[in-house]
């Protein structure tokens, strides 16, 4: 064994320890040495390639720094009128720019909340899910009009432009879902 951190490790015996290792067959590879004692004499040696988990925990931090990012700064901005309206007596016409700009925050939290549903479920999914041709021009179809109903009142020109007889292979669910969020991420 080259290594010279597993020789060390190996030569420490100690009990449910894990060292966590570059392969030095292939550096895609993470490797977890774990020694194990079987009785007084017999150790049980396991190794195993952890790079595909410790790429999810990677992911896992850094999305949910991300998100606390971004949910910071509608809480921040609910807060602050929140606390101005227990401090200052005002007339209900003058609340409804703040109360607009509270709503559409309140909105944009809602849509985190829901990313963050619909990335969890995703990632915990079986990758055995059924796959089936999906119409996506009446996917898309659909889609648009949900895009006008968003976009009333803001001045947006929406078109679709697609052959009738286009579809692709996968989830319906995550389909819709994708072109979803990327429709309502233009409208908004």
């Amino acid at each position: 064994i080259r290594l010279p951190e597993l020789k060390k490790f190996l030569a420490r015996h100690e009990s449910f320890e894990t060292l966590e290792i570059p392969s030095p067959l292939n550096n895609d590879k993470l490797i977890s040495v774990q020694i194990i004692p079987v009785d007084d004499t017999q150790r049980l040696f396991t190794v195993k390639d952890i790079a595909h988990i410790k790429r999810l925990e990677d992911m896992r931090k850094m999305f949910i720094a991300n998100v606390s990012h971004e949910l910071r700064s509608p809480i921040t901005v609910l807060s602050g009128y929140l606390e101005t309206f227990k401090e200052i007596d005002v007339e209900p016409k003058e609340l409804h720019p703040a109360l607009n700009t509270m709503w559409a925050q309140s909105k944009r939290m809602e849509r985190l909340v829901t990313d963050l549903l619909t990335l969890s479920k995703l990632e915990t999914k079986r990758e055995n899910g059924q796959l089936d041709k999906v119409d996506i021009s009446a996917m898309l179809s659909s889609l648009k009009e949900t895009a006008l109903l968003l976009g009333q009142g803001k001045n947006h020109n929406i078109n679709l432009q697609a052959e009738s007889n286009i579809g692709l292979i996968g989830i319906h669910d995550e389909l819709s879902s994708l072109f979803a969020n990327l429709i309502n991420n233009a409208v908004r």
